[in-house]
């Protein structure tokens, strides 16, 4: 509110220094004119009787465009002098001669002619020219229209003079000249905020605006360095129209009203329009300031739509559309001072229509302004509430840290366990295939010995049934026996051999199951982790989808801020980025904890199931080794039995009566020991089993203790690249302190 009591208070001062009166000076009114050029016009002398009167001010016509003519009048110098001839805003380039004698130039005339109706001169007269009081004044002046504007010479002193040569010109040209620089200088600023920016279209139709207009002030306000063609006028003239046109799609844009391509379509047809209108008249000054009249028209029209677009912006309260509101209203005051002023036929000290559309222009880069200031502080605010996120996520990550380590350490050990499984799986699996091997060739001695021992019995009954006739293979017989003794001994070294092994299996699946039970326990540590790690992904994740959040809004506050929000755009991507890399990573340490928890569920199944296996191992060995040692008794007793049937034969010789009893006794022994054997064979046979159990389960168990020894690896990758991600947190650190320091 404070500013734009300000600005409406230096519109009235800039107003009513556009309205006050000049020094006193004494208007020619009357005048005779002649067209053509002729030198000997000028000399007092000349007679111009038969010229034309016409009364100052007026717009003398002209027969032709480019064409001379003269003006004389005689004027009365009362005072005392000095006295000086005032041009006023006259629409010509002449030369002044006073008695004959040139006192000045306004302009520049042919061959290159150029005409500055804006310019006010002044022209000291030689005192000697106007001793007697009165003198001639001869005006030779060159037109580039159909029309000249003559407002009036005039007579004043040294101080109206000065009004003329400072005052008057300031206001008039000097004014439009710092204008015309401030309003290229602000063009070039918004096409780079457009090219920083693409998407803010309303900068370049603010650029392009303000780049036109300051054209059409550097055309109003410059003495030199200007084309003497009236085509840059006419470009010129367009230009204020052209430049209308562009602020209408500014103010459409920037507040998303009626921002459509009609409105485009209109502008662009009324600057084609008067564009050629303006070319096809820029052979005749006269008629191109009246297509220049014409064009107001549509600009006034333009300026109106502003003002509906703004206050309808302003009902829906856009903080932005106030100031605005308030330079239209500026804006409007200056056209209604030149509106009075042309109303009632008189000229201003200085026409205010370019203050018009720059109070215009300045009223946008206010509300540009103001909407960059808002989106500073709302960036300020979200950089403290980004740091003290940026804190609470350094907690998290500390905690991520100290698991990540936690994990690491128990993925070091698991992978030690495993490693140790699996030596003690390979051990046993080469353990097992050694009581494979013993056990098939127990068997092979197994089945040997039972035959032999059926070849005894079958002996002895024939001995019993013909004992005098198989006297003489008694030596056979004796043979026999000491071949049954001799595998007895044998199976009886096998068996213990076996016993052994079998012992020395159950130690080592004793040994395997506790191992298999420390790795539960640590997959068990593991899954707890990793369900842990979840819990702080999901930190992250939130954190991360809130900063994106808040980083979007700071965007389309800096993008609604336009130029000024330029930096602050800067910012809020680079957060964005942050939060996106943030978000990828927790992604990446989530699906890393959801694969350890599948493989640790994996492990701990696995586990389970060699647990199972080696109990069932466990059992059966110990089965395996009673009835390895039941068998190798049997074998024991055996060879004692052996061993008495050979000295019952020995002894056989000698009593016929007892040999037959002892036959007997041995047909019943024989009968013993083939059940024996038949048992021992059965043994032997289920210790073969056995070992092929024993042989598969532990091959399973080194399979299984490798793919766990892999699992400890991959848990010890993950766990190191958490490590690493936690260890970039000093970058973040030092990215956030970057983005604050901005």
């Amino acid at each position: 509110m404070h500013k734009a009591s300000a600005v409406l208070a230096l519109a009235l001062a800039a107003i009513a220094l556009a309205s006050c009166s000049a020094p006193d000076s004494t208007l020619i009114p009357s005048w005779r004119i002649a067209y053509g050029d002729s030198p000997d016009r000028a000399g007092p002398s000349f007679d111009d009787s038969g010229w034309q009167t016409f009364e100052a001010p007026a717009v003398v016509p002209v027969p032709e465009a480019d064409s001379w003519f003269w003006a004389r009048s005689t004027v009365s110098f009362d005072g005392a002098g000095p006295f000086w001839l005032l041009s006023g805003k006259t629409g010509v380039a002449c030369q002044v001669f006073v008695d004959g004698v040139l006192v000045g130039e306004r302009g520049s005339l042919p061959p290159k002619p150029l005409i500055r109706p804006g310019v006010t001169d002044a022209w000291l007269v030689p005192s000697i020219l106007v001793e007697d009081g009165n003198a001639v004044v001869a005006i030779r002046a060159y037109a580039r229209g159909t029309s000249a504007g003559f407002p009036g010479f005039r007579v004043g002193d040294r101080e109206a003079a000065d009004f003329e040569l400072h005052t008057a010109q300031l206001l008039n040209l000097q004014v439009y000249v710092v204008l015309a620089v401030l309003c290229l200088f602000l063009g070039v600023y918004f096409v780079w905020q457009f090219k920083s920016r693409p998407q803010d279209r309303f900068n370049l139709w603010y650029a392009i605006s303000l780049m036109l207009i300051s054209l059409y002030f550097y055309e109003l306000g410059t003495e030199r360095f200007i084309p003497v063609s009236l085509v840059f006028k006419a470009f010129a003239k367009l230009s204020l129209t052209a430049s209308v046109g562009f602020l209408i799609l500014f103010f459409a844009e920037f507040f998303r009203i009626h921002s459509g391509r009609v409105l485009k379509f209109l502008v662009g047809a009324d600057i084609a329009v008067f564009l050629g209108l303006f070319l096809a008249n820029s052979g005749d000054e006269t008629n191109l300031m009246d297509m220049f009249s014409l064009s107001l028209l549509p600009v006034f029209a333009a300026i109106f739509f502003g003002v509906y677009v703004v206050a309808r912006a302003a009902i829906l309260r856009k903080r932005d559309a106030v100031p605005i509101l308030v330079g239209l209203a500026v804006g409007i005051g200056f056209g209604i001072h030149d509106i009075v002023y042309q109303v009632g036929g008189t000229e201003p000290m200085a026409w205010l229509q370019g203050f018009t559309f720059f109070s215009l222009d300045m009223s946008v880069f206010v509300a540009m302004s103001s909407r960059a200031a808002r989106a500073s502080n709302e960036v300020e605010a979200f950089a403290r509430e980004t740091a003290e996120r940026r804190d609470r996520l350094g907690a998290v990550v500390d905690a991520a840290g100290r698991v990540a380590g936690e994990v690491s350490s128990m993925a070091r050990e698991l992978e030690t366990r495993a490693g140790e499984l699996a030596r003690t799986a390979e051990a046993s699996h080469a353990e097992a295939s050694a009581i494979e091997l013993e056990a098939d060739r127990q068997r092979e001695a197994v089945a040997g010995a039972a035959g032999s021992v059926v070849e005894m019995a079958l002996s002895s009954e024939r001995v019993d049934a013909e004992l005098v006739r198989e006297a003489e293979r008694l030596a056979g017989a004796l043979d026999a026996v000491g071949l049954i003794i001799s595998g007895t001994a044998m199976v009886s070294g096998e068996l213990s051999t076996a016993a052994k092994l079998s012992e020395c299996l159950a130690r080592r699946v004793d040994e395997g199951v506790r191992d298999v039970a420390s790795l539960g326990a640590s997959i068990a540590k593991v899954r707890a982790a990793s369900k842990e790690i979840g819990d702080v992904v999901e930190s992250v994740n939130d954190f991360a989808e809130r900063t994106n959040l808040l980083a979007m809004n700071a965007s389309i506050e800096a993008a609604h801020a336009g130029a000024a929000g330029r930096g602050f755009s800067v910012i809020a991507n680079e957060i964005k980025k942050l939060a996106q890399a943030s978000a990828d990573r927790a992604a990446r340490i989530g699906e890393m904890a959801s694969s350890i928890d599948v493989l640790v569920s994996d492990g701990a199944e696995a586990a389970v199931k060699v647990e199972e296996g080696l109990g069932r191992i466990a059992a059966d060995s110990d089965d395996a080794v009673g009835r390895i040692k039941g068998v190798a008794a049997a074998a024991l007793k055996q060879r004692e039995l052996a061993d008495g049937a050979s000295e019952v034969l020995g002894t056989f010789s000698g009593s016929s009566r007892g040999m037959r009893e002892q036959t007997a006794a041995q047909a019943g022994y024989s009968r013993l020991v083939r059940d024996s054997m038949g048992a021992l064979e059965q043994g032997a046979g289920k210790v073969k089993s056995a070992g092929s159990r024993i042989v598969s389960g532990v091959g399973t168990l080194a399979s299984q203790a490798i793919g766990l020894r892999d699992l400890a690896t991959r848990s010890s990758a993950i766990a190191t690249e958490l490590e690493g991600i936690v260890a970039s947190r000093a970058d973040v650190d030092g990215s956030f302190e970057s983005l604050e320091s901005e």
